[in-house]
């Protein structure tokens, strides 16, 4: 089952800051994140099949300690529209299976000046 964490608000137009991530399994031990790559889609309902939005390890992500399941989403101006999305983050490993550790929504208000 995959863990709940909404994104903080972001406002359309600004810099959003970084956020680490520690991926562990039931019992608490981090998730090897070697040779892993990471997805991300926003999406406006989780049926819908078009992506709003896609972020990849150098594209959004960084695996910052592969070892011990740590990963960054990078620091990026937002330019999504605004919106209430639904996400999930996927992860693709080396031996062809995919787990999605997270998952849950993230708003993007609209800027004023945009």
């Amino acid at each position: 089952m995959a863990q709940n964490y909404n994104f903080p608000t972001a406002l359309r137009g600004d810099t959003f800051n970084r956020i680490e991530f520690t991926v562990a399994d039931a019992d608490d031990n981090p998730i090897d994140l070697t040779g892993v790559n990471i997805y991300m889609f926003l999406k406006l309902k989780v049926s819908q099949g078009v992506k709003e939005a896609q972020f990849t390890v150098g594209n959004g992500f960084t695996i910052i300690d592969a070892p011990n399941g740590r990963f960054d989403f990078d620091e990026k101006i937002i330019k999504e529209n605004a919106s209430e999305y639904k996400y999930d983050i996927q992860f693709f490993f080396p031996d062809g299976s995919t787990k999605t550790y997270l998952e849950g929504s993230w708003k993007i208000a609209q800027d004023v000046t945009d």
